[in-house]
């Protein structure tokens, strides 16, 4: 699969499509304070002390305060925390660069 995407200089490219196959949703929806924070409080430190991959969504616009409270009280020195244009870039590099 290919993708068209917009470079840094606002240029379009295309570039392979890359698609996570599973992830977690921050937000349970737009409302105030309606997130799966608790949820995930519980749930993430397993899957990151086992290692496991995980892709954490939320909406760019709701909940700051409760993400970026999610990801202190979660944090592991021992985990690579990157934004998905991250990952592609490091998907990209590590599997296709000649």
């Amino acid at each position: 699969c290919q993708a068209v995407i917009t470079n840094q200089d606002n240029i379009p490219e295309v570039t392979k499509l890359i698609i996570p196959r599973v992830h977690f949703s921050f937000d349970a929806s737009v409302k105030l304070n309606h997130h799966h924070k608790d949820y995930l409080l519980e749930s993430l430190p397993h899957q990151i002390n086992s290692g496991n991959y995980i892709v954490l969504m939320n909406h760019p616009d709701i909940h700051q305060d409760a993400f970026r409270e999610l990801l202190k009280a979660t944090y592991n020195s021992n985990t690579w925390y990157a934004t998905m244009s991250e990952v592609s870039k490091w998907y990209i590099f590590s599997r296709f660069a000649k």
